[in-house]
């Protein structure tokens, strides 16, 4: 039951992505909700903070920063409590977009900083940028 639980969270945040890709937040926003609920259900920390940084991208598209800020925070404690490296680099980037929304370059350069030391320590390629042109 929990595989399941788990196996349709999957497929709804993968949804919400493509939706958020394409512009479409608010059906973005559902298929995040729903996932975050079948994540919950299952016990999945990992899941449940990768969908929590979901949602604070998602907000700080919309321009709502407080709520991006809060939401990022919460998945980055999950993230950090499941040990999940690899989505923790991503959210730190949108952390650190966020901050950067926000003008607050020295929280947005931590953010990155504890990403690239992050990257470096899993012994992952250098080069990539770590912050996506501002408004996207």
């Amino acid at each position: 039951m929990a595989g399941d639980a788990a196996g349709t969270a999957t497929v709804q945040a993968n949804l919400g992505s493509l939706e958020l890709s394409a512009g479409r937040r608010a059906q973005a926003r559902a298929l995040f909700n729903e996932a975050l609920f079948f994540f919950r259900s299952s016990g999945q920390t990992r899941g449940v903070g990768a969908l929590r940084c979901a949602r604070g991208e998602l907000s700080r598209r919309e321009g709502r920063l407080d709520d991006a800020r809060r939401e990022l925070d919460a998945g980055l404690r999950a993230l950090r409590e499941s040990g999940a490296r690899g989505e923790l680099v991503e959210a730190l980037t949108w952390r650190g977009a966020i901050a950067r929304d926000a003008g607050d370059t020295a929280a947005a350069r931590g953010a990155l900083e504890e990403a690239s030391a992050l990257i470096a320590d899993m012994g992952l390629p250098a080069g990539a940028p770590l912050l996506k042109p501002h408004g996207q």
